[in-house]
C-alpha cells in the first residue's frame, strides 16, 4: 500500500474509482448470490457452495472498502496540505 499511496493525486483518483468499480461487481455478486439461495435446494451442494461465494465475496468486499478508504484519505490530505 505504501507504493500506491506515492503515487500522484490523479492516479490516486483513477486508482479509487477502480477500486468503486470494484466494490460494485463486489455488492452485485452477493445480491445475485443471495437471490439464488431462495432458489436451491437448502443444504444442498450448490447451497453450501454459494454460502462460501457470499462469504468470500463479503470479506473482499470488506478488504477494498479498507483500501478504498486509505487512498480517498490520502487524496483528501494532499488537496488540503495536511500530512
Amino acid at each position: 500500500m505504501k507504493v500506491i499511496l506515492s503515487m500522484c493525486t490523479e492516479s490516486l483518483r483513477i486508482l479509487r474509482d477502480d477500486y468503486d468499480r470494484r466494490i460494485n461487481r463486489n455488492r452485485y455478486m452477493i445480491d445475485s448470490a443471495e437471490a439464488k439461495l431462495k432458489r436451491v435446494e437448502p443444504l444442498s451442494v450448490e447451497f453450501e457452495e454459494t454460502v462460501g461465494l457470499i462469504e468470500n465475496a463479503r470479506g473482499e468486499l470488506n478488504r477494498l472498502h479498507s483500501e478504498r478508504l486509505q487512498i480517498h484519505h490520502e487524496i483528501c490530505s494532499r488537496e488540503m496540505g495536511i500530512k
